[in-house]
């Protein structure tokens, strides 16, 4: 895959996922908004857990337990990247969308901890897909940023949410055993989305953050709070930063979140 010729594959396929940005995917209550989105009323996808567990279960993590990157006191600039890889749905898509970062990057409208694992939708060189792990294996890239998250908020079951993101942290591990791996926050809403929104809003936004935090720390890896480059002092995503539907980054938004990217490393 060509770094500079996949930026501009994904810039025409997201041109034309705009137009369908209300198709449902994979069955899930809700679709997810194409990473540049710019109309209203679209949401983000979400694929139920299994149905046997139903209570949601949440966890609160001291502060002091959360494994965290350092802030260096001069951003790195974007060569950083040159042997990175990004795992991660429409939001990263936005985000390579709109900084023009040349990286490899596995990410897929609709994306989560579960189908990263188990979805063959990322080609391979020499032809056939494979997953994102297949992918990262293939790759064997120096570090691995990842995002997900959102289209899991509407989970009957927070801790399978858990479970199955240290499951695929340690699937990564193994993939890639000489990687850096980064693990990213989920990035807020806004403030009008997250009320009109029973599941997709900034309580289960903190809820699965907090399960994020607690399994970085388990596994030892890099937790990295993003959010506090695009989110308001109460806590939503702010709204001059935001695609119309409240959930995606606007190009502003994308270079924010980079920023922080580029200045918060191990």
């Amino acid at each position: 895959m060509k770094k500079r010729a996949f930026a501009i594959l994904l810039a025409g396929v997201l041109a034309f996922t705009l137009s369908a940005c209300s198709q449902t995917e994979d069955g899930g209550s809700e679709p997810e908004s194409s990473a540049a989105a710019s109309t209203t009323g679209t949401a983000v996808t979400t694929t139920e857990a299994p149905t046997t567990t139903t209570a949601t279960t949440t966890t609160t993590v001291p502060e002091t337990t959360t494994t965290t990157t350092t802030t260096t006191t001069q951003a790195q600039d974007d060569t950083w990247f040159s042997d990175a890889a990004f795992v991660g749905d429409s939001r990263t898509e936005g985000l390579i969308l709109y900084t023009g970062l040349e990286t490899e990057v596995f990410a897929e409208k609709g994306l989560n901890v579960r189908t990263a694992l188990s979805s063959a939708l990322f080609t391979l060189d020499g032809g056939g897909k494979g997953t994102a792990i297949d992918a990262l294996r293939q790759k064997k890239p120096a570090k691995v940023y990842i995002m997900l998250g959102v289209n899991e908020l509407g989970w009957g079951s927070s801790s399978i949410f858990q479970q199955e993101y240290g499951a695929l942290v340690d699937a990564v591990r193994d993939a890639v055993p000489e990687a850096v791996i980064y693990v990213q926050s989920i990035l807020p809403v806004t403030k009008a989305h997250s009320d009109a929104h029973s599941y997709q809003n900034k309580a289960k936004v903190d809820e699965f953050n907090g399960l994020i935090r607690e399994m970085c720390t388990q596994k030892g890896v890099n937790y990295l709070k993003v959010e506090d480059a695009v989110m308001t002092s109460d806590g939503y995503l702010n709204p001059e930063l935001a695609a119309e539907d409240g959930v995606h980054l606007n190009a502003a938004g994308c270079r924010a979140w980079l920023q922080y990217l580029r200045e918060h490393h191990g």
